[in-house]
């Protein structure tokens, strides 16, 4: 008896191991190269037709070879549809090998997910989705990440490890860059908090340098009502954020709240010194602007900058110099004003000229494209303003316009689709519209939207010449234009607004990001090269690594029409 016990014994503690699985070696074809996943990966060689294409061995020269938390390596193989290959590949216990035949298109690769703190789910009745800001730094080497709560984290890419992990806010950490003061790594942090402070920290400890609180110009506030869902975007916040080559900061300082029942807004542009912090100029130089600025683009050499002033309500006051829904291009050197355009609003339906995210400059500041609340999209050469009598500064105006997608009725209602998103690329510009609204003031009390504007959830790429080149139509909400520094790679993000549908009953949209290349010249249905679909939505403020290898998204918890929680609030790293 004893005997059989200690056999028995004896397997309890053998046959587990025994019965340990392999693990599986997966191959399979990305932008630019081969991706194999293999828990341990030590080598690894891929062959076409009996002859070695690349071999890999860890610790070794890599050329170009990058290897992810030690369980995903990308290759740098270029292929062909069609094509054959056999990889092989290794780690400590075992070795592997699969026949794989490329493609079409290529597959996103997951480099990382990052976990971020716990939040409350949201659902289209209540709540919102947690701002989040991800920004990498200019070598890739690092993402910097600003969390709803206030945290600022900045990842190894190429290992998924938090290097850093701090909270600095208040609010939330609203907008992030990076930049080089001396040869050290420095990130430039804006919140929006009762205080709104901008602050200068070393990327890889988080000691700060310096900091600025614009609560001091633009004024602080509080919620007029307790438990505000809302509050903490009535505080004074960051709502740009862009880092010159010589290390400055230019930012805009935003703050829009209410006042027994009024709306006011304090704003402000600033250029800081980013060794002291010192302002250099602050647009307007001696009073705070009136109405509301939400973004801002400037060139890559920092020379010319433009914004667009714009307000969603009817502003308290006006300003005697600059006026509301009006595009003012300035020196990004000293502030002063080199042009402005008069948005002449879309009358009848539309009392002003409104924006969102819909400015944007060509990389080197000749150009310029705006698209607007009320469906138009406009573009400009910034060189060709002239002074006119009677105009204190000199005047500019499109090139073209294109009335993409300004109201059409349905039935007896007007529906337009905004022009919330632009961007300015070499050879083309970019206009993204969400989703569909009725224009204010266009019919009394509350109207539901008969049916989608025809241009609702669609890219449109225009050559500079003012040609329609491509259009895409998203399965949901398409939000947002990331462009990578050559402008060849271009992906916006499935957000929050398709969500809609589950409410009525319909098909709950496809959340994640769609990546397009620029550079083709086929048909439009060519240009999309991957869809990487998330569980829950995707929060509209993603970013690009600068030389188009990795993207960068937020994924937030969704709870459904059941209750049911959807995601997870965290940050994927795909290539």
């Amino acid at each position: 008896m004893r005997r059989v016990l200690l056999c028995m014994l004896v397997l309890l503690f053998v046959v587990p191991g025994c019965m340990k699985k392999e693990a599986r070696m997966q191959a399979y074809f990305v932008r630019g190269g081969l991706a194999v996943e293999l828990p341990g990966i030590t080598t690894a060689t891929v062959l076409s037709e009996g002859t070695v294409v690349f071999r890999w061995q860890k610790g070794v020269e890599d050329k170009g070879a990058v290897l992810f938390g030690g369980d995903k390596l990308f290759l740098p193989v270029e292929w062909s549809a069609g094509e054959k290959y056999s990889v092989e590949a290794r780690n400590r216990d075992s070795r592997s090998a699969v026949e794989v035949t490329a493609p079409l298109k290529p597959s996103p690769m997951l480099i990382h997910r990052v976990q971020l703190e716990d939040v409350i789910p949201f659902s289209i009745d209540q709540g919102t989705a947690p701002d989040t800001f991800v920004k990498f730094s200019g070598d890739n080497r690092y993402l910097a990440i600003g969390s709803f709560h206030g945290y600022l984290r900045v990842v190894d890419v190429k290992t998924g490890r938090v290097i850093l992990s701090k909270k600095i806010a208040e609010g939330m950490v609203k907008r992030i860059g990076w930049g080089k003061i001396d040869g050290q790594r420095v990130l430039y942090a804006g919140e929006q908090s009762p205080d709104g402070y901008i602050y200068c920290l070393d990327a890889m400890t988080g000691t700060e340098l310096w900091k600025y609180r614009l609560a001091d110009d633009i004024e602080t506030s509080r919620p007029e009502r307790e438990n505000d869902r809302y509050a903490v975007y009535k505080f004074p916040g960051v709502y740009r954020l862009k880092v010159l080559p010589g290390g400055d900061v230019v930012i805009v300082g935003t703050h829009g709240w209410d006042i027994e029942g009024r709306r006011r807004y304090r704003c402000m542009v600033y250029r800081f010194d980013g060794r002291t912090g010192r302002i250099k100029w602050r647009w307007p130089a001696d009073r705070t602007l009136p109405y509301g600025l939400t973004w801002f683009d400037i060139s890559d050499d920092g020379g010319r900058l433009l914004l667009l002033t714009s307000t969603w309500r009817p502003p308290g006051q006006s300003d005697p110099v600059y006026e509301n829904g009006t595009l003012y291009c300035l020196s990004g050197d000293t502030g002063a004003v080199l042009w402005e355009y008069r948005v002449p609003p879309l009358r009848p339906y539309y009392e002003r000229a409104t924006a969102w995210q819909g400015v944007a400059l060509s990389a080197d500041g000749r150009y310029a494209v705006i698209g607007l609340n009320d469906g138009r999209g406009m573009f400009f050469d910034t060189r060709r303003a002239v002074s006119v009598k009677g105009r204190r500064f000199p005047q500019n105006s499109p090139l073209w316009v294109k009335e993409i997608g300004t109201p059409v009725l349905i039935g007896d209602i007007p529906v337009s689709s905004p022009v919330s998103y632009a961007g300015a690329g070499r050879e083309e510009v970019y206009f993204v519209l969400p989703g569909t609204s009725i224009p204010s003031g266009a019919v009394k009390g509350k109207v539901r939207k008969p049916a989608p504007h025809p241009a609702a959830g669609q890219l449109y790429a225009f050559g500079l010449d003012g040609r329609l080149r491509w259009k895409w139509k998203s399965y949901g909400s398409m939000q947002g234009i990331y462009l990578s520094g050559d402008s060849r790679w271009l992906f916006t993000v499935n957000a929050l607004a398709g969500m809609a549908g589950s409410r009525r009953g319909g098909r709950t949209s496809t959340f994640g990001v769609t990546l397009f290349d620029t550079s083709g010249r086929g048909p439009e249905t060519g240009k999309p090269v991957y869809l990487y679909p998330t569980e829950g939505p995707v929060f509209f403020m993603a970013d690009i690594s600068e030389d188009g290898r990795y993207i960068a998204l937020v994924e937030v918890p969704f709870a459904d029409e059941n209750g049911i929680q959807k995601g997870s609030y965290r940050v994927h790293i795909i290539h």
